[in-house]
């Protein structure tokens, strides 16, 4: 049996939050990437036709949209992250339900969750994926509803590796 009892801090839940927002939409690896290859037969064509101007547009095509996209896209992803800071932290302090204990228990391989406003069982079908990083561990029940497991409230891991073994049987790798 493992159980863990916290109460969310305002830095748990941003870095919850932060876990959350660093998915990318695996749609938009493909975009990049055909944008990227988009270039090259604009810059073959002008190749073929001695248009050197149409070659050296479809190579800046190719290189502006496959090549750089990404480093602006990752400057525009950790910009937004401060730029959201505030609102999370209004976000926090605004919900009274983030600021109750909550307990967390493995009982038999079964998720038992509990806080203030009630308690129960949490079927493993019910958890659609998981994600972790070094600060948090996230249960998603729906695409952006999820339970947080804060891991420095469990310094030796002996909640969280227990928890992290059932979900890996019982629901799959966690979300990338």
């Amino acid at each position: 049996m493992a159980e863990l009892t916290y109460t969310l801090t305002e830095k748990q839940f941003c870095d919850a939050q932060r876990l959350y927002f660093s998915f990318k939409p695996r749609w938009l690896k493909w975009v990049i990437t055909g944008c990227g290859i988009l270039g090259l037969p604009i810059l073959g064509a002008g190749l073929l036709a001695h248009n050197y101007i149409l070659a050296l547009t479809g190579f800046a095509y190719s290189c502006l949209l496959g090549f750089h996209i990404k480093p602006v896209a990752r400057l525009a992803l950790y910009g937004s992250q401060y730029l959201m800071r505030p609102r999370l932290l209004k976000t926090f302090r605004n919900s009274p339900s983030l600021h109750q204990q909550s307990h967390v228990a493995l009982r038999d391989g079964v998720l038992h969750v509990q806080s203030e406003n009630g308690q129960g069982t949490l079927p493993w079908k019910l958890i659609t994926h998981w994600a972790e990083d070094k600060d948090s561990l996230l249960l998603y029940l729906q695409p952006r509803l999820f339970i947080i497991v804060p891991k420095d409230v469990d310094p030796q891991s002996h909640f969280v590796t227990p928890l992290r073994e059932q979900l890996l049987t019982q629901v799959g790798p966690p979300r990338q």
